[in-house]
């Protein structure tokens, strides 16, 4: 098991519930970052469904999970990857952070991502754990800030 971490920082230009009301609304992340989630359906208020698609160096793939959406208003949103099974131990998730600024007119904005997978030993990742949520980052930012 590898286990993975990075947070990457930018603004939006939108006070904090602005941008946690776009974050938090999972079944819109393929309208506003299609390179990176495919489908995004809510299953139930807490839970969601996706396809994410990971192209980062030699790993090109689509990760189809449940996931749990734990929500704390206009501060956190986290996506944490549901097991399929009782003996699944990967873990996965991204996490908001939301901090007004500019007297609340903006939001300091974090994607955190934290994984546990099992990838071999031998495989180069080439930076993966910063990529994944820096492009969450890019996208969400692109989008708010137009």
């Amino acid at each position: 098991m590898k286990d993975l971490h990075a947070t990457v920082r930018g603004t939006a230009r939108q006070a904090p519930s602005a941008v946690y009301a776009f974050l938090a609304d999972f079944s819109r992340y393929p309208a506003w970052y299609p390179s990176g989630v495919k489908t995004a359906d809510l299953t139930a208020p807490d839970r969601g469904r996706c396809v994410l698609a990971l192209t980062q160096g030699p790993i090109q793939r689509d990760f189809d999970m449940e996931m749990a959406i734990e929500t704390i208003p206009e501060s956190s949103i986290t996506l944490r990857r549901l097991p399929k099974s009782a003996d699944d131990r990967e873990q996965l998730a991204v996490t908001w952070r939301l901090e007004p600024r500019a007297g609340g007119a903006e939001t300091e904005l974090s994607a955190e991502f934290a994984a546990r997978l099992s990838i071999p030993g031998w495989l180069p990742l080439g930076g993966v754990e910063r990529a994944i949520p820096q492009g969450f980052l890019d996208a969400a930012l692109a989008a708010l800030n137009r």
